[in-house]
């Protein structure tokens, strides 16, 4: 991948880094990474409900709220602009072959 940064082109994929990123050895299966990401995902953590906190020191509303305020990064000066959700991964299966694949998709 040509001007590609160095940890993708060494192989940032499920057969290095995410291995070692979730606490697997360099043996563990696609199917069972995947598995486990799929659990952890359907994981939940109760919310806190609070009165006060720092959480509730700024509130903007209605035509005061201005999105370019978050800080997202552009992460390529040609893109179109910067991208909330960006780097998470969708796993999807083929109904007809059941091979899985991720894909990064942003937004």
């Amino acid at each position: 991948m040509v001007g590609a940064p160095n940890f993708l082109r060494a192989g940032w994929g499920p057969n290095r880094a995410w291995r070692l990123l979730f606490g697997f050895g360099r043996d563990v299966a696609n199917r069972d990474l995947i598995q486990y990401v799929m659990k952890k995902n359907r994981e939940t953590i109760a919310p806190v409900i609070v009165e006060t906190g720092p959480v509730k020191e700024i509130i903007v509303r209605g035509d005061a709220i201005d999105q370019t305020e978050f800080p997202v990064p552009q992460w390529q000066y040609l893109e179109g602009g910067r991208y909330i959700h960006t780097f998470s991964g969708v796993v999807t299966r083929d109904p007809e072959t059941r091979v899985m694949n991720v894909g990064i998709y942003r937004g």
